[in-house]
């Protein structure tokens, strides 16, 4: 998840030139999937993986053609092929991969500095394509829910392909209508993770959150432990009680929740108010008999984590923190990624006619 916001940032600050590189298009099994980005700088400097590592010196190459003429391309690589001159040797992969090639012009630039804004703001953003029958791009159109939209493909063509995109919840595919080809892929923000407790095993609980694309929010009443110190890649460091917190960051359907404070009182304080909330993921900390006791002996309901983890054995504090949110991250595509797409940018019914 992480790739994505790092690519943003990186368009954003650099001066150099750079060429974008986005899997349109994976027929078979391959080791990334379509919408996959990776972003190419005229020294050479790349920014995320689009394969195992078995393309990127042969995408360094192409881009370089590009930063040439500054047009965009298409490249195509057939993984299964036996034929020794092909991409099929001994990869691990026996798929199709079409991978676009993008200048990043002013215009691109201007484009994907306002998209990090807007997933920065928490808002996901609608972003079509319009290719030409090789697949090089002609157009493009970026859709930020419930927020303008800015690109330059056709109002009327938008319409008509909006309408085909929500009535079929196409996400991150290529696809033709009118004898023309499209891709698109939606970005969503950065999911936001709450963690309450700070002690020192929350350390790397939040620096691996932050790693792997979370807005990673650490919230303590203890001054000793809460601290940005102790957690200096997290997004927020939050001294205050739980009640406090909850009232100041409202929560929703896509946040995830983690509670280990070690302490019984404010566990039970946390849970209690938590327990009905509509989460992506909620867990607490600890063997299922202390949740119980938590819950005044209550049944622990099936939407509550407990134990907390995926099931590898973890022992520490860095192993216990991968297993967590391994789990969260399994939970977040299960639930949080399997969004009706005019729920997202509208909430109202499906259109008949495409946008309104």
């Amino acid at each position: 998840m992480s790739e994505l916001f790092n690519i943003l940032q990186s368009v954003r600050t650099s001066e150099q030139k750079m060429v974008l590189a986005t899997i349109i298009d994976v027929e078979g099994s391959a080791y990334r999937k379509e919408g996959t980005m990776m972003l190419v700088f005229e020294d050479n400097l790349q920014i995320g993986l689009l394969s195992g590592g078995c393309l990127e010196n042969d995408i360094l190459l192409r881009a370089a053609e590009v930063f040439k003429d500054q047009q965009s391309r298409t490249l195509f690589y057939d993984m299964k092929s036996d034929d020794d001159t092909s991409w099929g040797l001994n990869n691990g992969c026996n798929g199709k991969i079409t991978i676009s090639l993008e200048y990043v012009d002013a215009k691109l630039k201007k484009h994907l500095e306002l998209l990090d804004k807007y997933i920065n703001q928490g808002v996901p953003v609608l972003h079509i394509k319009k290719l030409s029958h090789s697949n090089s791009v002609l157009s493009s159109i970026f859709i930020p829910a419930h927020h303008p939209q800015f690109g330059d493909l056709n109002h009327d063509e938008l319409i008509s392909v909006s309408s085909t995109i929500f009535e079929n919840n196409i996400n991150h595919k290529l696809f033709k209508k009118d004898l023309n080809r499209y891709f698109v892929q939606v970005f969503h923000p950065k999911p936001r993770l709450i963690i309450f407790g700070a002690g020192p095993d929350v350390r790397p609980l939040a620096e691996i959150a932050v790693k792997t694309g979370f807005y990673t929010v650490v919230t303590d009443w203890r001054p000793d432990y809460c601290t940005p110190m102790h957690f200096p890649t997290a997004h927020e460091v939050i001294l205050e009680g739980p009640s406090k917190l909850l009232k100041s960051h409202p929560l929703t359907s896509k946040d995830s929740v983690i509670i280990m404070t070690h302490h019984f009182q404010k566990d039970q304080e946390i849970l209690q108010s938590l327990i009905q909330e509509n989460l992506t993921y909620l867990g607490v900390l600890g063997p299922r008999k202390r949740t119980q006791q938590l819950l005044n002996k209550e049944k622990i309901p099936e939407h509550l984590y407990s134990p907390i983890g995926l099931a590898i054995g973890a022992k520490g504090p860095d192993e216990i923190a991968i297993s967590i949110i391994a789990d969260v991250i399994k939970t977040y595509r299960e639930k949080g990624c399997e969004l009706d797409l005019w729920n997202i940018f509208s909430g109202r019914s499906k259109p008949k006619n495409g946008l309104s």
